[in-house]
C-alpha cells in the first residue's frame, strides 16, 4: 500500500512539472502531499476548477496544494494534469 502510495506521489510531482505555464513558479512537495506556487492569486484558478470538476484548495494567496486520497491512480491524476493544465492555459487574470 505504501509502496502505491510513494510511486504515484512521484508520478503526481512528475506530471505537476511537466505543465509548461508562465503561472507556476514552483512545484514543491513530498509524497502525495504536492504544492504549486503561481504568479498569480488562486481565487480564480479555483473557481475555474469547480466549474471543471476540480475541488482545489489554496495554501495561502497564490499556493495550490494537492492532497488527494490514498487510493489515487495514475489515471486520476493525468486527469488533473489535463484539466489544470487547460485551466491555466485559458487563465487571463
Amino acid at each position: 500500500f505504501l509502496q502505491h502510495v510513494q510511486e504515484v506521489g512521484e508520478y503526481l510531482h512528475e506530471r505537476l512539472q511537466s505543465i509548461n505555464s508562465p503561472l507556476i513558479k514552483e512545484v514543491r512537495g513530498i509524497g502525495l502531499m504536492q504544492a504549486i506556487e503561481l504568479t498569480v492569486e488562486t481565487a480564480p484558478i479555483i473557481q475555474a476548477g469547480y466549474e471543471r470538476g476540480l475541488l482545489l484548495i489554496n495554501a495561502g494567496a497564490n499556493v495550490l496544494r494537492f492532497i488527494p486520497p490514498l487510493i489515487i491512480e495514475k489515471q486520476h491524476v493525468d486527469m488533473l494534469i489535463d484539466r489544470l493544465t487547460a485551466i491555466l492555459g485559458a487563465y487571463h487574470g
